[in-house]
């Protein structure tokens, strides 16, 4: 169905999630069955989590684009970054320049990365600060983990995904 989140068993697919009327779902992510996250927007920025039987909504009262999913962190991401851990929703220390962000990953060593539209910000649990030696000033659209590398894809223009190492100084 439309707006709708459907599973297939290996035989048919069956509609498991819809969101409140008014939201369009934006993204989702989760760490395994029982640990699945979807952002919603519309009427309320929602995120809905399923916790293996049951979804609960979550407020959290930003647009969010892209969620990430780390071991025991859930990264929503739009208008600004939050983290879900320990039951609860905070906010790390502001962006050096302002969202909204287009991509988030976690590199392999567990460092944050997130992109607006021209530069490539690292987290290092105190502050966030743009990558040294990535290409800055190109028009990011996405930004994942592939194994060891971090990609990321450019919007319009012809550009092609670029590709970071997994951690870069």
């Amino acid at each position: 169905g439309r707006n709708a989140l459907s599973h297939f068993d290996g035989t048919s697919w069956r509609i498991v999630f819809r969101p409140a009327s008014g939201e369009q779902c934006a993204a989702i992510a989760g760490t395994g069955s029982s640990d699945v996250y979807i952002a919603c927007y519309g009427s309320f920025n929602t995120i809905y989590r399923f916790d293996g039987v049951t979804w609960s909504r979550m407020e959290i009262g930003v647009l969010t684009t892209t969620l990430a999913a780390a071991a025991s962190n859930m990264f929503a991401v739009g208008d600004d970054v939050y983290r879900f851990a320990q039951a609860a929703w905070s906010r790390p220390d502001p962006f050096v320049n302002n969202g909204p962000f287009h991509g988030f990953a976690i590199d392999q060593h567990g460092g944050e990365l997130a992109a607006d539209r021209t530069t490539l910000l690292r987290y290092d649990q105190a502050m966030w600060t743009p990558v040294p030696g990535a290409p800055n000033g190109t028009n990011y659209q996405s930004l994942w983990r592939e194994s060891n590398r971090i990609v990321i894809a450019e919007q319009g223009g012809g550009g092609t995904p670029q590709w970071l190492s997994s951690h870069p100084n």
